[in-house]
């Protein structure tokens, strides 16, 4: 199916998603993470959506340094992302969380060694994974945006990402040290 796309679409994720046939991806048992830094941005694209989605947030908790805070997720309707329309189409495709944009990657913080892990999930039903991992300069920009990314986010974020269940499909592909 993929090989439908011309080659200059070949890293839309709009047009590959829409094709894909794997329907967990978007959907149970999968938490979409969503850092304090991306919910206003989230909020403005959605300021003109219909009421049900203003509340798209769900939220968890996590102990760190002896305190209890309070991290979030996208909320799910039905088992589904609720910004995801029809089968595959994200309504917030421009402003999605990072976790649902860098994906294949996935990203883990080591808080002892202040470093990042980045993860290629090599999920077989996932359209992406030959497809980027055959990419050198994506995987270089995205690993970057990544690392940028990450860096801004507070540490609760950090390590409130980290502690979500990771799959076993997912290979190390590279370590780097944050400053």
């Amino acid at each position: 199916m993929v090989d439908e796309l011309n080659q200059e679409d070949t890293f839309n994720y709009f047009l590959i998603c829409k094709i894909c046939i794997d329907e967990e991806c978007c959907a149970e048992p999968y938490f979409t993470f969503c850092a304090r830094n991306e919910i206003d941005k989230i909020k403005e694209k959605i300021k003109d959506f219909p009421e049900i989605f203003h509340d798209f947030l769900e939220v968890d908790t996590i102990m760190y340094n002896g305190e209890v805070y309070e991290w979030y997720g996208i909320k799910k309707v039905n088992g589904r992302c609720i910004f995801l329309k029809n089968r595959r189409i994200c309504m917030i495709q421009d402003v999605k969380p990072l976790h649902c944009r860098c994906y294949p990657l996935v990203w883990e913080y080591d808080l002892t060694h202040n470093k990042l892990l980045i993860y290629l999930d090599t999920h077989p039903d996932c359209a992406l994974v030959p497809l980027i991992s055959k990419d050198k300069q994506w995987l270089i920009r995205m690993k970057e945006i990544i690392v940028n990314e990450v860096q801004q986010m507070p540490m609760i974020d950090r390590i409130a990402y980290s502690s979500l269940d990771c799959d076993d499909t997912l290979q190390l592909i590279d370590t780097i040290d944050l400053l």
